[in-house]
């Protein structure tokens, strides 16, 4: 999978609060996937909160195993700085619950994930070309926590499917993830798909709708399966609707 990940971040206060905002594009299909924001929390400086906001874009993008990554951002520092391969050298530290963070610890964090991939790139993009991850980032920080939004595309998915004869389903959780699901769905809502990812849905969940789903099933006539996400083992129902 050819996938694009662009995000922004936003920082507010004298410690440095930090939200980043996520959009991550199927490159071949050239649609979105999936949309995001997140509260990071305080960080000790204003590079560390890009570093911060980095490695959660690739924390999310990482259970889709893209073949190829293109990381786009409009920050021209943090981009010079990977692609450098330039250390980061702060040292201040903030307390986030697992203890002291400095730049250079989420530095290396971030090297270690992108030496999982196979082929990336970084690119620098204009803001304007980024207002859709700056708005989710904004988001994260009026609502405090973390945000998904993909029913505008859920809505022209459905719209495109009528029209085509693409079958729709629909997967959903049979229990509540409770705070292990990073997506915060919600046990019982149906969340409609095709030959996209379920929009809103978590990226783990919705990994295992496209490989076991039913655009795998064998017998025409089946109508639906249970399974598990592989991130939290909640049981999930996906349905055939039409």
């Amino acid at each position: 999978m050819d996938l694009i990940l662009q995000f922004d971040h936003l920082v507010r206060g004298p410690r440095h609060a930090t939200a980043v905002g996520i959009v991550i594009t199927d490159a071949q299909a050239a649609r979105a996937i999936h949309e995001a924001g997140h509260d990071l929390g305080d960080q000790p400086t204003p590079q560390a909160a890009a570093l911060a906001a980095l490695l959660k874009s690739l924390q999310v993008v990482a259970p889709l195993r893209p073949d190829t990554l293109e990381l786009r951002c409009c920050n021209e520092l943090l981009v010079r700085q990977i692609t450098s391969g330039g250390a980061a050298c702060g040292t201040s530290g903030v307390s986030g619950g697992g203890g002291e963070t400095s730049e250079a610890a989420i530095y290396e964090q971030v090297l270690a994930l992108l030496l999982r991939i196979d082929s990336w790139r970084m690119t620098l993009i204009e803001p304007a070309d980024n207002r859709r991850a700056y708005e989710l980032a904004e988001r994260a920080f009026a609502e405090g926590g973390p945000v998904t939004d993909l029913h505008h595309h859920d809505s022209r998915q459905l719209h495109h499917s009528a029209h085509t004869g693409i079958p729709q389903w629909t997967v959903e959780l049979l229990e509540h993830p409770g705070h292990d699901c990073p997506a915060h769905c919600t046990a019982g809502k149906k969340y409609p798909f095709g030959p996209d990812l379920p929009g809103g849905f978590c990226v783990h969940a919705a990994i295992v709708a496209l490989a076991d789903g039913p655009m795998t099933w064998s017998d025409p006539d089946q109508k639906q399966m249970t399974t598990y996400c592989p991130h939290c083992e909640t049981p999930l129902r996906i349905t055939r609707v039409s």
